[in-house]
């Protein structure tokens, strides 16, 4: 006979499953119950949501973050995660604008130069 299994692999044999619906009809405390939380998990320490930060790509920066990211076994967001992260890491606090910038071959005119300014 083939018994159903729990997510935890315990199987739920007739037994069991008569004992845990004596033990749900004699009712729970639930101030004892844990409390599952919903949605995505809080990707620092602290509990709460994760800050977000979203910006726009040139459809080849996308095309090549989604091939490299499917190669490491991570997700877009992660990757851009530790690219983020190691920039922090070397960048050098309060430096100029321009040190910082990417090339202007892998991104779109910048909003000043599409105005004329320099």
């Amino acid at each position: 006979m083939a018994y159903l299994k729990t997510k935890k692999g315990t199987v739920l044999t007739p037994e069991l499953i008569e004992k845990l619906a004596k033990e749900a009809e004699a009712g729970y405390d639930l101030a004892h119950a844990r409390r599952e939380r919903v949605g995505r998990p809080s990707l620092g320490p602290a509990s709460g949501p994760s800050p977000r930060i979203a910006f726009r790509a040139t459809p080849e920066i996308y095309k090549e973050a989604r091939r490299r990211a499917t190669r490491e076994g991570r997700s877009v967001s992660e990757l851009a995660r530790v690219a983020v992260a190691a920039y922090l890491a070397k960048a050098p606090a309060g430096g100029s604008r321009k040190a910082g910038r990417v090339s202007a071959a892998t991104t779109s005119p910048s909003r000043s130069a599409k105005v004329g300014r320099q």
